[in-house]
């Protein structure tokens, strides 16, 4: 498993992070997520190749995700 810090923009509270964590968390292969609204990331842990998956799911809820 790889670890890999994903910035967010948009998450403003606990219960983006909160939303942004359960979507992220149900996705396969994906071992553990922490979102960080103060910090505007997200860290995800999980195979490299979940990483193109993680990013459509944060985006499909609405936050930007920075390159």
């Amino acid at each position: 498993m790889s670890k890999f810090i994903i910035d967010v923009d948009g998450m403003v509270c606990r219960n983006c992070e909160e939303m942004v964590e359960e979507e992220i968390a149900n996705q396969c292969c994906i071992e553990t997520v922490a979102a960080d609204a103060p910090a505007d990331e997200v860290a995800v842990a999980g195979p490299v190749s979940a990483i193109e998956s993680v990013v459509e799911t944060i985006e499909s809820l609405g936050y930007t995700v920075e390159d």
